[in-house]
């Protein structure tokens, strides 16, 4: 029985003191694993933590843009971005429309006689603006007005 509670108090140390390789494929697919593997290099691991013991490493919001990215000035950028804010009122206006258009044939009396396919349809178009609205203020919410 004591031997037993041993290795399972090893085991795991063990498992982390194993070697890990790494393996490019022909077509650039890394893959790693416990087994050595012809042409596969050995990682050596070191100070490494697993679980709840493991520090958190920050996670880097911005990338680098490679050189040969294009480059765009402040004011360009500014007219941009308004023109942006601009198309992105626009199309809410014109759903916010469409949605009360949806909702008035809902609601009118003459819809109710209408076969129930016809009637889901108009359902559908209100749920389908109304989805189109959220999506469209998610959007203007992250956009600077100038």
């Amino acid at each position: 029985m004591k031997k037993y509670l041993l290795l399972s108090l090893l085991l795991p140390n063990l498992v982390l003191a194993d070697a890990i390789f790494k393996v490019v494929d022909a077509n650039g697919n890394i893959t790693y694993t416990n087994i050595p593997t012809k042409g596969g290099k050995r990682i050596y691991l070191e100070d490494a933590t697993v679980g709840a013991d493991a520090p958190a490493k920050p996670k880097s919001t911005a990338t680098a843009s490679p050189a040969s990215f294009p480059k765009v000035d402040t004011d360009t950028q500014k007219k941009r971005d308004a023109m942006r804010y601009q198309v992105l009122n626009q199309e809410l206006a014109d759903e916010q429309k469409m949605l009360d258009d949806s909702r008035k044939a809902l609601m009118d009396p003459a819809t109710k006689k209408l076969p129930i396919d016809k009637q889901s349809r108009i359902q559908e178009s209100v749920t389908i603006h109304q989805k189109n609205i959220e999506a469209l203020q998610k959007e203007l919410a992250g956009v600077k007005e100038y």
